[in-house]
């Protein structure tokens, strides 16, 4: 049976008015949004719940959704901030270097790309396998 549209994000707008503060919900808010490329609500829900999160994980990956919309919308310079909300919450997981290298590379700062991804390398390659990086960055134009 096809999903009704809007349907979740009714539900989780009817939550919120109850349930203000609710963290999590906000999370899932904020996907819900970008689902329905609302981009302006995605961002807010979004970047409020990086402020709130004690999740750790989610935040990263709320950043990383971040990175996502704000390349939609050619947005290279917020892209890059919450490329680095993305490092400074997950310093050991490769996609923030990833969106790191992506934004310079739209906004044609190539050594600044170049040293994010050696900076990666660096960082990266006693913590674990680089065999995603190195995907990720054949990717990217050099």
């Amino acid at each position: 049976k096809p999903q009704e549209a809007g349907r979740n994000i009714r539900i989780l707008q009817k939550h919120m008015e109850k349930h203000p503060d609710d963290v999590r919900n906000m999370y899932y808010s904020g996907l819900e949004f970008f689902n329905s490329n609302d981009y302006v609500n995605a961002e807010m829900y979004l970047k409020k719940y990086i402020g709130l999160s004690g999740w750790p994980d989610e935040a990263h990956m709320a950043a990383t959704k971040l990175c996502v919309i704000y390349e939609l919308q050619a947005k290279y310079k917020e892209g890059l901030d919450a490329a680095y909300a993305a490092l400074k919450i997950k310093p050991d997981w490769v996609e923030s270097y990833y969106w790191l290298c992506k934004m310079y590379y739209y906004l044609t700062d190539w050594k600044k790309r170049v040293w994010i991804q050696v900076l990666a390398r660096k960082r990266l390659s006693s913590k674990r396998s680089l065999i995603g990086l190195e995907s990720n960055f054949r990717g990217i134009k050099k």
